[in-house]
């Protein structure tokens, strides 16, 4: 399995004073265990909450939802479900959700 992500993106939100400073998503297509890896930075201390949602807004994954400290931080999806299965070929929706920001973001998941 390896995740095609439609776009390489850097996000900075537009709010200001938010905690959530950049958000950077990428594929990892040369590892053995293939993930997606999703990787922002914080500038203070938060707690912080990521999602991966299937495209009628159903959770697929929780992979985070704990507070962490100011730096940056990388969350990885090795595309399973909350049971453990593989989830299907598609396209996904990943959320990362801090008490002031959130920014949602696109892949596709291909086996």
């Amino acid at each position: 399995m390896k995740f095609s992500l439609l776009s390489l993106l850097l996000v900075s939100c537009l709010a200001l004073g938010g905690e959530l400073e950049n958000v950077v998503t990428k594929s990892c297509a040369s590892c053995h265990n293939s993930e997606a890896n999703i990787s922002f930075t914080l500038s203070q201390t938060t707690k912080v909450k990521v999602v991966v949602y299937n495209l009628i807004g159903q959770k697929v994954k929780m992979l985070a939802n704990h507070t962490l400290k100011a730096g940056v931080h990388t969350i990885q999806w090795n595309g399973d479900n909350e049971t453990g299965e593989k989830a299907a070929n598609g396209v996904y929706l990943y959320k990362v959700e801090t008490e002031k920001n959130s920014i949602t973001q696109k892949m596709t998941l291909v086996k």
